[in-house]
């Protein structure tokens, strides 16, 4: 009994310093220097901590150029931590589990941080769109909270090309129900719901597309540029579109509403077929047994008719 005891104890020891060398292997990072930014990764996951390098130097290429940002000269690197795994990035970064979030950017330090288990979105994607919102915050500077928080979003989410027409689906079917959240309420931080987060990612994405789209490829550059000089995004808006921020969102709406009932029209086409192939069916079915009754009852009209005699019996 004792000697079990004493195996047992072993054991335990061995298990500690095992989950201790473990602990001690997890917590050593290494790092991946290049010209614009410093990737900090786990030693095991360095093919991943590879993609983000060359995601992140054609991303920030990019979106600079879309922007209108030019790094000065001698500026620090941007930190980037590279999570590979959902757990890693949940107890690394602090976030609630049940959070759909895959990167964040803070704008004091510039430190990126980044979900590359790939579990819910494209690390192409997440690298781009958390690399924008530092660009953003580097044209603005001070100002950086001058801009609607939609509008950040919004442009983020275009430049890593996350938009798509599940964006307006989402938007139309919110304002047919009568669920649209107007951009004022979400201009300086966004619902904890899922599903209304969901939406107002939607509505930021589609209505900076829909400004793009109107107004041309460098709306967003003017944009920042004017909201960075005047710290009035609402003035800025009225001078590079010429409208109102109430206007174009009331025309946006409009556009969106009208996209809608064509797109649902479209998608529910075979299902409205559908039901009026089965609904003339089941009419044609009753015309026939209807038609069937009625020849049927000329018949044993005619019939009977045809057996009467009035006339005297036969002799």
């Amino acid at each position: 009994m004792l000697r079990l005891k004493n195996n047992r104890a072993v054991f335990a020891t061995v298990m500690l310093i095992l989950a201790l060398t473990l602990s001690a292997n997890a917590a050593k990072k290494s790092a991946i220097t290049t010209k614009n930014f410093s990737i900090v990764y786990s030693p095991a996951n360095k093919s991943d901590a590879q993609l983000v390098v060359d995601y992140a130097e054609k991303a920030l290429d990019r979106v600079s150029k879309d922007l209108g940002y030019e790094a000065p000269t001698g500026l620090s690197r941007i930190p980037i931590r590279v999570y590979s795994s959902r757990p890693d990035f949940v107890s690394g970064t602090g976030i609630d589990k049940d959070r759909l979030v895959v990167g964040r950017a803070w704008s004091g330090t510039e430190q990126i941080e980044i979900d590359a288990s790939g579990t819910y979105a494209w690390v192409e994607q997440v690298t781009a769109h958390e690399i924008t919102h530092v660009v953003i915050a580097r044209i603005l500077g001070i100002r950086a909270s001058k801009l609607p928080l939609w509008a950040n979003e919004g442009i983020a989410r275009n430049e890593s090309n996350e938009a798509s027409s599940e964006d307006n689906d989402l938007v139309g079917d919110a304002i047919s129900k009568g669920d649209y959240i107007p951009l004022s309420q979400i201009a300086k931080r966004f619902p904890s719901d899922d599903e209304q987060v969901s939406l107002a990612y939607a509505e930021a994405t589609s209505f900076m597309r829909y400004l793009k789209t109107k107004h041309g490829m460098g709306t967003y550059k003017r944009l920042l540029s004017e909201t960075a000089v005047s710290g009035n995004f609402d003035k800025a808006v009225e001078r590079v579109t010429g409208s109102t921020l109430s206007a174009l969102e009331k025309a946006w709406r409009k556009s969106v509403s009208k996209g809608f009932s064509a797109s649902w029209l479209g998608r529910n086409l075979p299902t409205v077929v559908g039901a009026l192939m089965a609904i003339l069916c089941v009419l044609a079915y009753k015309a026939i047994k209807l038609r069937q009754r009625w020849n049927s009852a000329k018949w044993l009209i005619e019939d009977s008719d045809d057996g009467l005699d009035y006339g005297p019996p036969p002799e």
